[in-house]
């Protein structure tokens, strides 16, 4: 080997090089092929990129310099040496590479890069002069570049002597020259019909400098041989005169022409003439004069003449052709003439979609490895009937829209072959046709040639049934191709009769009303230079639109021209606009089949007898439907949803419509904008949200039947096109004659103004729906079964298509088998998804059912699956959190759990920015839940911890488990490894996933023993712990070659060290701007973004190809989220390497940081950094100046979400964000000012000034980081509010939407935050000022007027937090915020008068401060119960119980003298001595203010009589606001406590209380009072010992109340907790106890045992029923959990239990601790007693009294 540094070859110096001149080009390239051979120094040992291979260097050096220069060699001749050195190493054909253009040009750098005079490792480009892609194209005779699998490859051409390239036949030219008469060198004849026209000009010298030319040069070329043409005197004599006239005298283009010229023959009958020589003399001879084609009946012309010339032997003339030293024989004349149309044929069929008579195939290996497949493309275009010929091209890969790709064969064949794999034991008949191959664009094709079935032979129909690949025939099909597939032709239909009269009598073409239409092939192919084609609108007049210039106008000839205008409807965008179409139409459910994200409707009977009614429920089977008028607010716009809008209105919701409701007048255009411009702009708006900087849009446009709608469809367009960026595509499809004067008029503006984007199609509605769904309706059909794990054991769930429909907009549910349309056959797809995950990306859902385990089992998989299991076991809802460090594999671990359980119980995953509000997520949970009984796993990928901790509060009513995975950005320590279900996954790999990645990886490296040994030395690293490794390091080990590490791999591409300036290049800002997204906000960002980057036009639409390389080394697709076309950096560790070297150029090999920390001097730049992405994206705002959802979720996720870090000693400390963002604490800045930090805020807010979250957290951040300048923070939030209350235009809160709520919600509560700390600073100040003066009563009252002025301001902003807060979203802060600002100010008053508040009520001080004093001891009561009552106990702030402590030490002690100043009597100074009393109780600090607690009898009774004047009051009164309903629920929760007390002297009747409880409900309709009714209405049903139950009351608590009362659940917090129980006592009201969640342990006695029976059929664990013993005949079905009592399965249907029965807003009745009730025999008779466990003894029916201590069980 090679030492380091040196070149790789033996270390044999460089043989010096030296050619003669005279030595022929390919010679020449073989020695410089062969030289860089030799240095091919990407093989040599340990050498880096940029080191000096000095033996190498100066040898290529010299041979640059001076060997080029002796031989007259070019720069390009040796690049092409360096080029061929990499694709033929060693100039061995046989070991010939194919690479990507990317790797070739990396190749290229390393290889060659230090190959120039200055130190830098130079790029092809600073070598070449050019790119490579350039270069490659001017250099096509000696590479081929095609595309596979979407990817640019290169392959060098081999270059054989006998086929000289144009370069190479000049050369040969200017030898035949000087070398005397050319018939003397005969053998020395140029071949020149492999050369196209361009080539062969370039070997023709100057028009000037030819003396003998037959023709012109342009004649010339359009045929070789013309009969028109003008031929040599040797020629002429040989040729019948009768052929000939003569032209005397003619010039033509500067050249006299005297020689006579063929004659066309004029006869009617004849065509065009075929010659040829006779065998004996030569003679010419007329043999053939052919007919009129069909194709010229009727005036008809046929576009394709040809002349077709043969000769009987070979011939003894020769024909002077451009110059009088080139020759050819009249044999190669012909040739080149036939491989010349040939060659036009194929220019033709290239520029056309596939159609009925036209198939592509991008290789011929389709045929040759699948003869079946073969044999059924000819046979269906066989039996098509079709007067033309019918083609099949190999070696053209599809592209929609035009060109095709044309990566040509790469081996020729014969037509003999083709005619040998047509085995006639298949089918009835071998239809006629030839194969034979093109070349173009130096690259080969093959085209099979079908004839015209046209009264030739019979149909071919299948013999032998067979099953070949995805191929499968039957014996007796007809197989056909009716559009651009084949399909098997119904025996019963009527296509199948015209099939057999097509070739009975060809003449006539089949019925015009069946599916099968024959038409006359047109010459489609494109003008050179010509002018579009123009539509005609009338068929007897021009119209006016003729004038009007279209960029794609089609005269209705067939579907396929539409289908490549909206480009197959393969890209994801596409909208539909109707004007109005009938049901009555045929075939419109094939519109079903387009993924359409939004259809306009202007048709008011579309449901009724429209559009709508024909696809509504095909629709739905395939995508989420969601239904809308124009005046509704428009429901979120997804990729797998269809948005449905009626903008007139529809005829079933009368109030939408914009006609008068009896359907007699249409309403004019003005009337109807100046009705629906608000909903039009709230939906315009949101189309433009969704579309811009992502999507790009096509409109279809159904034009309208009736002329009057085209207005309305012109001013939607335009109002479309005003609010998007990039102007979409506007495919209008005409099926009538447009006569009446407004469609007219639109249809030219609507052209006019979109003139570029228009493209019209004259087509019928039938037709075109009809091949639309021929188009689609075959795409990746196959049979999809939606099983999953149920309780019962089946696997059949019960779902619809609809269901599964429902199911997917929001959710990855892990079906048994394959729901996809991509299948685990489709390999591709699937090498695709391997490629991806292996460089970084995630594994889609779909791809874990077609690949083998491509993870290694974690060391965390089991414990995470035991804490999982224990969670079904145990029948209890869990959230199990997987904190992960970045790029340590965190979401493939979880996906691995869930692949793992997904055949146990049902699993699903709940995708990102899901467009669907929590209700109907929880819908859709419910549904799955409901279906199999089983508990339902669910993994959360990356979401926000709040959302997440929302949503578990929606789904507790259901048994789920939460595998919540987050990213982890901070340092991991070991101690937190223990943590009760929550699994922390390190970056780096233990000991024991070390050896299983150096196995799994270590299969990919083939034979590349130094992989293996990397992977080797990487494993032993960890296991001996002499160093640790993560993932990423054995990926890219196995991956790149000569990994050294991140930072060198990063820099490796970068390259910055060749930017001219600081200034970054366009691509390297791409990367930046990714790295950013993900480092820092963990989300990748949308192609769309990058248009201007990447120098493309707005309406472009971007995708992965066309990122430049190195850009594509770094990235990866991330399209499992909702949205499309995503792309991020493949690792987060790359991110962050690729942050340190943009931010940080000039010292790259300087710098130091940890895994999640940039390096100081990256962090000292990441402010200007952050300004210019800030600026580019602020570009991109739409034209009505918002932004798009995309750029909102961007921009929040990066600048201002803030992560938890979970690093705190206690748990307050960990539920506690940062006050900053990531990325702005990292962003260098020093206090007090914060400066850096505060621009970047200043550009967001500068930049977007309409966002009232930016503004708001911008006067957030002044208010904690430069307190001084509160009132900027104040004009922050008071311009936040009022950006708000322009969006809410003065709705009330319930009618807006929750994203809207929630800004609402955080503002409020940032700016309450505000006043309280300002409050707390104000008290500082007064505590530190000490002089006389500050000491003074006066200066205390205006201290205190100060500070309540603020007060009320802070109290009056958290309760409108409350206000706005969604369902659902609730927290503690809102209600700490405000408990804080009153405890603050009572203890500001308490210590100024020594710590008496009563001193302070009897003082002179002003009446208003008094009374909100006064009023805050009470209201602190309140808000302490409103936390316990509407918030779950895992919402608390931990620090409530310290603000208890303050409240209890400042006011318990006062509590008697409070209550004797309170002299007044209303609401609020009953309220006030109530919790006066309440306090008198409390025992300590540490103690609530409950009723509980109170131990005096006339104290309980004086609350309970003043709880009931307060009821009579507020009855008679009323309340409004929602402060006043909540202050009153919590009145009527205490006083039913009240009443219950054992020291209360009254005992109330369930009938009294349920009078005042109905009263109750009232007022407030709350959950509550609906339980509560349905609670008592029950006891009044079940009776007790001394009353008998009310059968009415209990059917209608059974059959009204209890449904209305499960259905209010997701409404309350902790609805499976049982509020009340049933006692043992039957005195009134007394009956219930109240409670909170059962204690298993032990058993109240105060409860009461009740006795039933489990029901059938018992079957589910978690979900069974009992029948509870009442003594009626009334059944009461009551809830319990087989799982947890373990009597779950059949076998324990009808056996008896008792149990302790509940009251819950989830299940109504539920039974607690069940178990089997035992029986004891009686000693007198043969009766079994029941005996419960908390009883010892009971009566036999005999009379005897049976003891549990008789030891008589059963």
């Amino acid at each position: 080997m090679a030492e380091k540094g040196k070149a790789g070859f033996d270390n044999q110096p460089l043989t010096p090089i030296r050619m003669s001149p005279s030595r022929s080009i390919p010679d020449k390239m073989s020695v410089i092929q062969m030289f860089f051979s030799q240095a091919n120094i990407s093989n040599c040992q340990g050498l880096q990129i940029g080191n000096n291979n000095e033996m190498v260097v100066k040898e290529a050096k010299a041979f640059l310099k001076h060997g080029g220069n002796e031989l007259g060699l070019s720069n390009n001749d040796c690049v092409v040496g360096m080029l061929n050195s990499i694709l033929i190493p060693g100039g061995t054909p046989k070991k010939q590479r194919t690479m990507p253009l990317r790797k070739l040009e990396e190749e290229f750098r390393k290889t060659f890069g230090n190959i120039g005079e200055t130190k830098k490792c130079m790029s092809f480009k600073d070598i070449s002069g050019m790119s490579m892609k350039e270069f490659l194209d001017q250099n096509k005779q000696h590479f081929i570049l095609f595309f596979k699998r979407k990817c640019e490859m290169v392959q060098a051409r081999i270059i054989h002597k006998k086929s000289l390239s144009k370069k190479d036949a000049g050369c040969a030219l200017e030898n035949q020259s000087t070398s005397g008469d050319s018939e003397h060198n005969e053998k020395n004849d140029i071949d020149i019909t492999h050369l196209s026209k361009d080539e062969i000009e370039g070997i023709l010298p100057p028009a000037e400098n030819i003396t003998n030319l037959a023709v012109t040069k342009e004649e010339c070329y359009q045929n070789v041989f013309d009969p028109n043409g003008d031929l040599d005197d040797d020629l002429k004599s040989e040729i019948p005169s009768e052929y000939f006239s003569c032209d005397e005298h003619e010039e033509e283009n500067g050249m006299n022409i005297e020689d006579l010229r063929l004659r066309k023959p004029h006869s009617v009958g004849t065509s065009f003439s075929q010659f040829q020589t006779s065998n004996e003399d030569g003679e010419w001879q007329v043999v053939k004069k052919s007919k009129k084609r069909n194709g010229q009946r009727n005036g008809q012309k046929d576009s394709r003449q040809k002349y077709q010339v043969t000769t009987g032997r070979k011939a003894k003339y020769f024909y002077v052709a451009k110059h009088k030293n080139i020759m050819m024989t009249e044999e190669k004349l012909i040739k080149d003439h036939q491989a010349k149309e040939k060659q036009k044929l194929l220019e033709t069929l290239i520029n056309q979609q596939e159609s009925r008579d036209l198939i592509f195939y991008p290789s011929d290996s389709f045929y040759s490895k699948n003869h079946l497949r073969f044999m059924l493309d000819l046979v269906s275009m066989w039996n098509t009937p079709h007067r033309e010929k019918s083609h099949i091209v190999l070696g053209v890969e599809v592209k929609s829209p035009l060109p095709h790709d044309l990566p040509g064969i790469k081996a020729s064949c014969t037509d003999d072959y083709y005619h040998k794999i047509f085995l006639t034991t298949f089918f009835t008949m071998q239809p006629q046709f030839t194969y034979f191959e093109v070349y173009f664009n130096d690259k080969l094709f093959g085209i099979i040639e079908i004839l015209s079935s046209c009264n030739h032979g019979q149909p071919s129909i299948v013999c032998i049934g067979q099953d070949l690949e995805d191929i499968s025939v039957e014996k007796g099909q007809l197989w056909f191709r009716p559009h651009n597939h084949r399909e098997v032709c119904d025996p019963t239909s009527l296509v199948f009769g015209d099939i057999y009269r097509w070739f009975l009598n060809p003449r006539s073409p089949p019925l015009a009303d069946r599916q099968l239409e024959v038409v006359e092939k047109k010459d489609n192919s494109p003008k050179v230079g010509g002018s579009s084609p123009k539509l005609s609108l009338g068929s007897n007049k021009t119209s006016e639109f003729e004038q009007i210039k279209f960029s794609c106008v089609s005269p209705g000839t067939t579907v396929n021209e539409f289908l490549s205008v909206v480009d197959n409807f393969k890209k994801p965008h596409y909208v539909l606009i109707s004007g109005g179409v009938s049901s009555t139409i045929k075939h419109l459910e094939g519109l079903s089949h387009v993924p359409w994200i939004a259809v306009y409707d202007f048709d008011i009977y579309s449901r009724d007898s429209g559009l709508l009614n024909a696809n509504e429920d095909f629709i739905e089977r395939k995508r989420s439907l969601r239904i809308t008028t124009w005046d509704q607010n428009p429901p979120g716009m997804s990729e797998r949803g269809t948005l449905w809008c009626f903008m007139r209105g529809a005829r079933h919701i009368c109030n939408s419509r914009t006609d008068n409701t009896d359907g007699e007048r249409i309403e004019t255009v003005r009337e109807w904008l100046k009705k629906v411009r608000n909903g039009l702009e709230c939906h315009c708006d949101q189309l433009a949200r969704f579309a811009d900087d992502y999507a790009i849009l096509t409109l279809v446009v159904l034009w309208p039947q009736n002329d009057h709608i085209a207005p309305f469809i012109h001013k939607f367009i335009e109002r479309i096109d005003e609010k998007l960026n990039a102007s979409p595509k506007i495919v209008i499809c005409l099926s009538h004659e447009l006569s009446g004067d407004h469609a007219q008029s639109s249809l030219k503006l609507l052209t006019s103004e979109n003139e570029e984007n228009v493209h019209i199609i004259k087509l019928d509605t039938e037709t075109l729906c009809l091949g639309i769904l021929n188009h689609l309706k075959n795409q990746h059909q196959h049979e999809i079964k939606y099983e999953l794990p149920t309780a019962d054991g089946s696997p059949d769930p019960g779902l619809t298509d609809k269901d599964a429909v429902w199911l997917r907009d929001d959710l990855d549910v892990l079906f048994l088998s394959s729901p996809y349309t991509r299948d685990a056959t489709d390999v591709e797809a699937l090498s695709e998804e391997e490629e991806q995950f292996f460089k970084g990306g995630t594994l889609h859902w779909f791809a874990w059912y077609g690949l083998n385990q491509l993870d290694i089992e974690r060391d965390l998989l089991e414990p995470i699956c035991r804490s999982i299991n224990e969670s079904v076991r145990s029948q209890k809802s869990t959230v199990v959190k997987l904190l992960h460090a970045p790029g340590s594999g965190g979401t493939t671990l979880a996906q691995r759990v869930l692949w793992k359980f997904h055949t146990q119980i049902p699993c699903l995953q709940i995708k990102l920015q899901t467009v669907s509000a929590e209700g109907d997520l929880v819908a859709k949970i419910g549904c799955l839940h409901k279906k199999t009984h089983l508990p339902i796993l669910i993994m959360i990928d990356g979401e926000e911890e709040g959302k997440v901790h929302h949503l578990v509060k929606c789904l507790r009513s259901l048994h789920v488990i939460i595998l919540y995975v987050r990213r982890f950005p901070h340092r991991i320590k070991e101690s937190q490894d223990a943590k009760t279900d929550t699994f922390w996954l390190k970056n780096s790999v233990s000991p024991n996933e070390a050896g299983r990645l150096a196995m799994k990886f270590g299969e990919r490296c083939g034979k590349d023993y130094q992989k293996k040994e990397a992977l080797k030395q990487l494993s032993q690293d960890v296991q001996s712990g002499k160093r640790m490794h993560s993932l990423y390091e054995f990926g890219m080990t196995v991956y790149q070659n000569k990994f050294r590490g991140i930072q060198a791999y990063v820099r490796g591409y970068l390259q910055l060290d060749q930017n001219q300036s600081r200034e970054l290049y366009d691509w390297q800002k791409v990367l930046g701007y990714l790295s950013l997204a993900y480092f820092y906000g963990q989300i990748g960002l949308p192609c769309q973004f990058f248009t201007e980057l990447l120098h493309k036009a707005s309406n472009y639409d971007v995708s992965l190809e066309d990122f430049p390389h190195p850009v594509g080394a770094f990235i990866v697709s991330e399209d499992e989220k909702e949205r499309k076309k995503h792309i991020r950096i493949c690792h987060y560790l790359v991110a962050k390497e690729i942050l340190e070297q943009l931010l940080s150029r000039q010292d790259v090999d300087k710098h130091i940081s940890s895994d999640n920390e940039l390096a100081d001097k990256a962090r000292k730049n990441l402010e200007k950094f952050c300004c210019e992405f800030i600026d580019y994206i602020s570009k991109r705002k739409s034209k009505s100046n918002f932004f798009p959802d995309s750029t909102s979720y961007i921009l929040t996720r990066i600048f201002i979400f803030r992560e938890s870090s979970c690093m705190g000693e206690t748990e307050d400390q960990n539920r506690k964000k940062p006050a900053l963002s990531k990325v702005m604490t990292d962003i260098v800045s020093y206090s007090p000012m914060y400066t850096e930090r505060l621009n970047v805020l200043k550009k967001l807010t500068t930049a977007f000034p309409n966002d009232p979250n930016f503004q708001a957290h911008l006067g957030r951040f002044y208010a904690y980081c430069r307190p001084d300048e509160d009132e900027i923070a104040e004009k922050c939030f008071k311009k936040a509010l009022s950006l708000c209350q322009e969006r809410t235009k003065g709705k009330p809160v319930h009618e807006l939407n929750d994203r809207i709520r929630l800004t609402l919600m955080h503002i409020y509560h940032m700016y309450g935050t505000i006043y309280q700390k300002r409050i707390s600073r104000h008290i500082e100040r007064h505590k530190s000022e000490t002089t006389e003066v500050d000491q003074t009563i006066t200066h205390f009252d205006a201290k205190l007027k100060e500070l309540v002025s603020l007060s009320e301001l802070a109290c009056s902003h958290f309760r409108k937090t409350r206000e706005y807060t969604p369902p659902g979203h609730e927290t503690s802060y809102a209600y700490t915020g405000e408990l804080r600002v009153h405890l603050q100010l009572c203890d500001f008053v308490h210590k100024h008068f020594n710590s008496n508040i009563q001193n302070f009520l009897d003082s002179t001080a002003d009446i208003s401060d008094k009374e909100f004093i006064q009023g805050s001891i009470s209201r602190v009561d309140y808000l302490v119960m409103e936390c316990y009552q509407y918030l779950d106990y895992d919402d608390i702030d931990p620090s409530l119980p310290s603000l208890i402590s303050w409240y209890n030490s400042l006011f318990r002690h006062e509590a008697m003298s409070l209550h004797i100043s309170s002299s007044q009597d209303d609401v609020c100074s009953r309220r006030f001595k109530i919790t006066a009393k309440k306090l008198k109780h409390v025992k300590n600090d540490n103690s609530n203010v409950v009723v509980e607690n109170i131990r005096s009898k006339e104290d309980i009774n004086e609350i309970i009589r003043l709880y009931e004047e307060n009821f009579e009051d507020i009855f008679l009164s009323g309340c409004e606001n929602t402060y006043v309903k909540r202050n009153l629920e919590i009145d009527f929760l205490e006083w039913l406590k009240a009443i219950r007390h054992d020291l209360a002297d009254a005992t109330y009747e369930v009938e009294d209380v349920l009078a005042k409880v109905y009263r109750w409900n009232d007022l407030l309709h709350s959950p509550l009072s609906e339980f509560y009714i349905f609670v008592l209405k029950s006891l009044l049903g079940f009776g007790s010992e001394k009353k008998r139950g009310n059968t009415e009351c209990l059917l209608e608590a059974i059959n009204e109340l209890k449904a209305k009362v499960t259905s209010l659940n997701r409404l309350v917090v902790r609805p499976r907790h049982p509020r009340e129980w049933l006692g043992t006592s039957s005195e009134g009201i007394c009956q219930l106890i109240y409670g909170g969640p059962y204690d298993d342990r032990e058993i109240n006695p105060n409860l009461k045992i009740c006795k039933g029976t489990i029901c059938p059929p018992n079957k589910k664990t978690p979900t069974g029923w009992l029948d509870l013993d009442l003594g009626n005949n009334v059944p009461v079905k009551v809830f319990y959990i087989p799982g947890v009592a373990k009597l779950e399965g059949s076998r324990f249907v009808g056996r008896r239990v008792e149990f302790v029965l509940g009251f819950s807003i989830e299940n109504g009745y539920e039974a607690f601790k069940v178990s089997l009730l035992k029986q004891y025999g009686c000693s007198s008779c043969s009766s079994k007693v029941e005996i419960t466990q908390m009883h010892e003894s009971a009566k036999c029916v005999c009379g005897t009294v049976v003891y549990k201590s008789d030891f008589t069980t059963v």
